[in-house]
């Protein structure tokens, strides 16, 4: 039902961050909807400079209907040479981040100069520029990549440690009723709960000093996030109420289905229950998944 961003960056082969002059969108907003009036989630909050947030005073919200156009249009105050656009997914939760951008096409005076896929936003408040959309490139030379970097505050943010654009919102509020209307009952319930936060995590497990203790974890997988047909991790990592990791062997893991292999027309793929715990999560290689 709706399609949204967080935010654009915009630099140039100066480095410098690229004025507009007007920013328009097809559709403007919600608030083409007969049922919203005043809705802040607007385009021109896409230029704001507040990214890494889940405000709906910094994003854009509007309806998307497949096969139909959802353009956004920017305007620049003169003819500029691109070196880097940064697209900042939408962002309000993790439910909510499915109404982020997926496949993209962006043209210049006409020119295509785009036609790829922006990752999904995590949901959250932390990590890397990464975790949030993505960084799309329009030269390699590293003259002019360090020049951006002077200008760039999300990437001086990240070497300091902390994100640029970040608001303080550590406990923003849910989605205007009225966004229910079109969505399943349980959304609200789906929404309250997306989060793992204290109420999430149960803590009556018999113990001598509070923390929870036990000997089999469990993971139950409820869902997945579209496929009908396969369910898969990278990797589980388990520390100890002291922050030291607990080391699992290959042996004490058990899944039911076990993998991929339990398929007739699989026999020796190698994305097997083992690679759980080989250390390698950082990946996309088939050799370190489950």
């Amino acid at each position: 039902h709706y399609v949204g961003l967080n935010g654009i960056e915009l630099f140039s082969d100066s480095g410098k961050p690229i004025q507009v002059k007007k920013i328009l969108a097809d559709p403007a907003d919600i608030n083409v909807l007969p049922e919203y009036d005043g809705d802040p989630r607007v385009v021109q909050n896409l230029l704001d400079g507040v990214n890494r947030t889940r405000d709906d005073l910094h994003v854009w919200l509007t309806p998307f209907t497949s096969g139909q156009r959802h353009v956004v249009s920017l305007e620049f105050e003169r003819r500029e040479t691109l070196a880097m656009i940064r697209i900042w997914n939408y962002n309000k939760s993790r439910i909510h981040s499915s109404r982020g951008a997926k496949h993209v096409v962006m043209t210049l005076d006409d020119a295509l100069i785009f036609d790829g896929e922006i990752a999904r936003a995590c949901g959250g408040l932390l990590g890397g520029s990464e975790a949030f959309g993505d960084t799309i490139l329009f030269t390699t030379d590293e003259d002019v990549l360090a020049r951006v970097s002077q200008f760039d505050d999300t990437f001086q943010g990240e070497i300091d440690g902390a994100g640029a654009g970040a608001d303080d919102d550590e406990n923003p509020e849910e989605d205007p009723e009225g966004e229910g209307r079109q969505r399943p009952s349980t959304a609200k319930e789906e929404e309250k709960n997306e989060e793992t936060t204290n109420d999430d995590v149960i803590t009556d497990v018999p113990s001598s000093d509070g923390s929870i203790q036990g000997r089999f974890l469990q993971i139950n997988i409820k869902t997945t996030w579209g496929d009908p047909h396969y369910v898969g991790l990278t990797g589980v990592e388990i520390f100890d109420a002291k922050g030291d990791r607990i080391e699992v062997e290959s042996e004490q893991l058990q899944a039911s289905p076990r993998d991929l292999n339990e398929l007739p027309e699989y026999g020796d793929d190698c994305r097997v229950l083992e690679n759980l715990v080989d250390g390698v999560n950082v990946t996309m290689s088939n050799e370190h998944m489950w």
